[in-house]
């Protein structure tokens, strides 16, 4: 040891054969960043990686270049599902606040679309999603003999027409139509099958409809018949949309 001043012993330096094994405590450690993780680079010299974000994982990258904090990879992860009961109730995720519809009348179908209530949604998926998909559920009973139902899709006032269906309500047949579409994110646009380049803020997505003709009425949100006899009893829809990575 060296460097005695006035009685008192000022240490400058240790070699490394003074330290015993397991001696340096964390306390002795210089401080960090919150979330870093201490790796060595390609000169073998102490470095911080991170912090990283929610969700992501550490990854190598290979020799030469320190690891990184990276998203799972593999495509299908659900980001999030927000599911929905149309009786004005709202879902809190991760890309914000949707509140449904509240659903306590029939809606009878005429021979012009109008949008199908409950079926709208102003969504924003989050970062990294390349599918949204989207369900939405309803009842059906016929107001006459033939009910039959066109449906629309629409994005952001754009028809899907890939989207197109129909549904039936012949004679005593009450139904809970059920619809689904995956709308791609990233691989061009294509609006016609409800493709979209980026998404990154809100989009409406709804649906529309009209019946066949003035013979072919259908009620919606609405039974014909319950328990062995007439009934109009509401059946609320459920829309939910999910956001896969």
């Amino acid at each position: 040891m060296s460097n005695f001043l006035s009685g008192r012993t000022s240490l400058t330096t240790v070699q490394t054969a003074d330290i015993a094994d397991n001696a340096i405590t964390l306390a002795k450690m210089a401080g960090g960043t919150d979330g870093q993780v201490i790796t060595y680079d390609a000169s073998g010299d102490p470095s911080a990686v991170g912090p990283g974000t929610d969700g992501q994982v550490l990854t190598s990258t290979g020799a030469g270049s320190p690891p990184a904090f990276e998203a799972v990879g593999g495509a299908g992860k659900i980001l999030e599902v927000v599911p929905l009961v149309c009786d004005g109730s709202a879902v809190t995720v991760p890309s914000g606040t949707y509140t449904s519809t509240d659903v306590t009348a029939v809606q009878t179908s005429t021979q012009t679309y109008v949008d199908l209530n409950g079926s709208s949604i102003d969504y924003t998926p989050p970062s990294g999603t390349s599918s949204v998909i989207y369900e939405y559920q309803f009842m059906t009973g016929y107001a006459d003999a033939t009910g039959c139902l066109h449906i629309k899709l629409f994005l952001a006032g754009t028809e899907v027409t890939d989207a197109r269906g129909g549904y039936s309500c012949y004679s005593m047949i009450l139904n809970r139509p059920y619809f689904k579409w995956v709308f791609r994110i990233g691989d061009g646009d294509d609006a016609g099958a409800g493709k979209v380049s980026s998404w990154s803020s809100g989009k409406i997505i709804k649906l529309q409809a009209r019946d066949y003709s003035s013979a072919s009425t259908v009620k919606i949100h609405e039974t014909a018949y319950w328990d062995g006899t007439g009934g109009s009893h509401i059946g609320k829809p459920v829309l939910t949309v999910t956001a896969i990575d």
